[in-house]
């Protein structure tokens, strides 16, 4: 704790040095995007009949007839599917549209800048027989009917209309992205039923625990070469386990919102007092779902990416400059030491201002940054997934990756909100 107050005061400090202070948040900033996400719940909540049907058919196909589970589309959402803590271990990863000796259930996240390769793609699926279900919003769906491409289900990701949350000051493009992290709140309503329906069907698929948990290294792998565990599970009702994920995510949206949101503005601020000096400002993460995100479709071009080909590839450090400044998006601490390969060091030495922020269920991580160095606190819990199954060792379903985004998207608001 009282690290944690030495670090705001010395940011409080830099933050007067620059000739900016704390103001009230803005109709149009952070809270405007704490408030879409949070209408993006409710809408995913009333959509849980339909995603627990999609997901019980796919779950029949799944245990009676041996289809593989897949995604495809959006690189964000296919990391984000894949080898996460509580999601689900048999899958298939790349997914390689109409090949393979069996069709597959395909989780599909159309790409809003490919979309004519992506309806190739869909094309190629349904010849092979496969089952394509999208997580898309209403206009784009469109775009793909007009196209002569239809889904065998398609699931609304209740993003803003334009994709954008808001117009831009030339008043011709729509900003600040939405689908991306609507996309995963849908995807993991999904696998919450589909795990569930699976259940009802006398099977649990095997399902990831997070490899920060101490023993998860050793339970992983004896789960890994399975499709299914070989005990009968409890049956977990339609609609619970959606419905529990959203709860869950709901409450951590509000801590988030609440109590960070100061220090999101003053993020935001310091950021924007950095490029008025003529500086860089630079934004990225080692989320899953962080792959392909600063420079996707609707990103208003604040930040320049830090670590653009792989979320976890750490290795390189960009082209800084004295004076520039990170938004530095972590899991569970910061991108420092041989893990890292002394990324955060490194970048210290290059004069570069970090921003830092993570989950701190490990205290001496926190306890470990500069003063000078402002913390964002993403307050999930060890393990990250939050729904438990009756029966099982492990919670399934994580919330870190739409808090890991929330706060991107919430800070680039807030600037847009105060520029």
């Amino acid at each position: 704790m009282r690290a944690d107050r030495t670090t705001t005061c010395v940011f409080l400090a830099l933050v007067v040095l620059l000739g900016v202070g704390e103001r009230p948040a803005r109709a149009g900033g952070a809270a405007a995007y704490y408030q879409w996400l949070q209408t993006a719940l409710i809408g995913v909540w009333e959509d849980v009949p339909q995603i627990s049907a999609s997901a019980t058919q796919a779950a029949q196909l799944f245990v009676a007839h041996d289809w593989n589970l897949g995604a495809a589309g959006d690189i964000s959402f296919i990391y984000e599917f894949i080898n996460r803590a509580g999601g689900v271990m048999p899958i298939v990863f790349p997914v390689k549209p109409g090949e393979g000796e069996q069709p597959q259930i395909i989780l599909f996240a159309p790409r809003e800048d490919q979309l004519e390769q992506d309806w190739e793609q869909v094309r190629a699926c349904q010849r092979h027989g496969d089952r394509v279900i999208a997580f898309v919003r209403p206009e784009i769906l469109a775009q793909a009917l007009a196209a002569g491409v239809h889904f065998d289900e398609a699931l609304s990701n209740h993003a803003a209309p334009h994709g954008g949350l808001f117009l831009a000051s030339d008043g011709q493009e729509w900003i600040v992205p939405t689908d991306r992290v609507g996309n995963i709140i849908a995807l993991w309503a999904w696998i919450g039923e589909f795990v569930a329906a699976c259940t009802r069907l006398g099977q649990m698929p095997t399902m990831w625990q997070s490899v920060m948990v101490p023993g998860a290294r050793e339970r992983n792998p004896k789960f890994r070469p399975h499709r299914f565990h070989t005990y009968a599970p409890v049956p977990v009702p339609a609609g619970w386990a959606a419905r529990e994920y959203l709860r869950s995510l709901r409450s951590h949206l509000i801590t988030l919102h609440y109590l960070e949101g100061s220090r999101m503005r003053l993020a935001a601020e310091l950021a924007l007092a950095t490029s008025r000096q003529g500086h860089t400002l630079w934004a990225g993460g080692t989320g899953h779902s962080f792959t392909g995100l600063i420079g996707c479709p609707h990103d208003p071009g604040l930040f320049q990416p830090l670590n653009p080909a792989r979320w976890w590839d750490m290795r390189k450090l960009p082209d800084f400059a004295p004076g520039d400044l990170a938004l530095c998006i972590g899991y569970d601490g910061p991108f420092a030491g041989e893990a890292y390969h002394q990324w955060a060091e490194r970048a210290r030495a290059a004069g570069v201002r970090l921003i830092w922020s993570f989950t701190d269920y490990h205290p001496e991580v926190l306890a470990s940054l500069p003063p000078d160095e402002f913390f964002i606190n993403q307050r999930w819990a060890l393990g990250d997934a939050v729904v438990p199954f009756p029966g099982y060792d492990v919670k399934l379903l994580p919330p870190s990756g739409v808090l890991g985004e929330a706060v991107l998207w919430m800070i680039t608001a807030e600037m847009l909100a105060s520029s």
